[in-house]
């Protein structure tokens, strides 16, 4: 029942919370939405079940988490009340701020002993697949919107649609299917990750493609020693069976759109070369994230470095180009010094919470653990890198749908390392 709520939660996030949140929606000053809903539901069942103490474990770095957290907020606050920053970018700002540390505290209320993480995978890696075709679905429903060939590669892009689903849906499939772990059924997980990848590559985004192989590499050093052979074969076989995928989609997209959609691919890979001179007819990269990053930095300076200039501080009709693109300079700007180390502190601990689980699973000479639990250890670490290096790219976790993501994965994380704590060790 909770991991398919945890799944459920995770679907509205990444499949329905972009076309729900701007149809449906209530104004209170700011917009409420689905995924305002999908936070409220994690804080309510997590009351819940912190009340009736089910299968209840402890975790000394919950107190860590919440500390950070609230000092950075407390601070930002009064910041902003002294500056007078504007109510509805004060509300919206902060209400995402604050995100991770609820929906990762609910969460671990929710978790407990008899916490099937197998279906949870499920849940999670029916939203990549769901979210991957969407993306597919809305890139080709372009080619009956105009009979004029696109020029600019925006047209093609939608952010309604959680792409963060599918790149963590693809990191976790792709240690699973090296595992032989079967979430949804053989053939239904290669069919899931090749729809996730195929989703998460066609939003002709560089920041997901990036991120996508940071959150992909920890996974390559660990797997065991014992099923290296397994992923091996997975790359001799898997790659090229996900380029023939990408490559059905390119041509697809080619002839729908009339446009080389796959040329179009490979010039954004090469803008990824700090060296490149724009010749191909695209910016660089970094060009369209700079002056953002920049302009944040100046803002910290300029304001308190301990607490930055306040939740709100950055009014939308004001907005530098970029801003709010790199989370770790945008969060200086906000809520200075303490809000970076208040995600960091979160970051820090998912990863410290996945080599804890890892490492138990490992050296345990009882093996008390099952092939998921140990699939959680490991997913937490990939999650972690990708988080961070997705922060530095584009709005991440900086956005309320990431930040519940990212909470429910600390949440299960942190609840696990203490479960896993208190099992006999040798």
């Amino acid at each position: 029942m909770l991991p398919r709520f945890l799944g459920f939660v995770l679907i509205v996030l990444s499949c329905l919370g972009g076309t729900l949140q701007l149809e449906y929606r209530l104004n209170v000053g700011f917009p409420i939405g689905a995924w305002d809903a999908s936070l409220l539901a994690l804080i309510v069942v997590g009351l819940w079940r912190a009340s009736i103490r089910t299968g209840r474990a402890y975790a000394s770095t919950v107190p860590v988490l919440l500390a950070s957290f609230a000092i950075a907020t407390l601070g930002a606050t009064i910041v902003a009340l002294q500056n007078g920053n504007a109510t509805y970018e004060f509300l919206l700002t902060l209400r995402n701020f604050v995100a991770v540390p609820l929906s990762a505290l609910s969460v671990f209320a929710i978790v407990d002993r008899d916490f099937d993480y197998r279906i949870f995978f499920r849940w999670f890696a029916v939203a990549g697949a769901c979210s991957g075709l969407l993306v597919i679905v809305f890139v080709l429903g372009q080619g009956g919107q105009s009979r004029q060939p696109f020029t600019d590669v925006n047209q093609l892009r939608t952010v309604d649609y959680g792409t963060f689903a599918a790149l963590l849906a693809t990191v976790f499939l792709t240690y699973a299917i090296t595992m032989k772990l079967v979430v949804l059924g053989r053939r239904l997980d290669e069919l899931a990750l090749m729809i996730a990848f195929v989703g998460a590559v066609a939003t002709l985004s560089r920041s997901d493609w990036v991120s996508l192989v940071a959150g992909v590499v920890p996974i390559l050093f660990l797997v065991p020693a014992a099923s290296r052979r397994s992923l091996f074969r997975l790359i001799l076989v898997g790659v090229p069976l996900l380029a023939i995928g990408l490559a059905i989609f390119g041509a697809l997209g080619s002839a729908l759109l009339d446009v080389d959609l796959l040329h179009i691919m490979s010039d954004r890979v090469a803008t990824l070369d700090p060296n490149y001179t724009g010749e191909l007819g695209q910016n660089r990269a970094y060009d369209s994230r700079l002056p953002g990053a920049e302009n944040e930095i100046r803002e910290w300076l300029a304001g308190n470095i301990f607490f930055g200039s306040g939740f709100g501080w950055e009014r939308r009709d004001f907005a530098a180009d970029g801003n709010k693109h790199n989370v770790w300079t945008s969060t200086l700007a906000e809520s200075g010094i303490f809000g970076v180390v208040a995600y960091l502190v979160a970051l820090v601990l998912l990863f410290r919470a996945g080599v804890m689980i890892v490492s138990r699973s490992t050296h345990s000479s009882r093996q008390p653990y099952d092939p998921f639990t140990r699939a959680f250890g490991v997913f937490s670490i990939a999650s972690a890198v990708f988080f961070f290096v997705h922060g530095m790219v584009t709005l991440s976790f900086n956005t309320l749908r990431e930040a519940v993501t990212l909470g429910v994965i600390l949440g299960v994380a942190l609840k696990l390392d203490a479960i896993t704590s208190e099992l006999p060790q040798p």
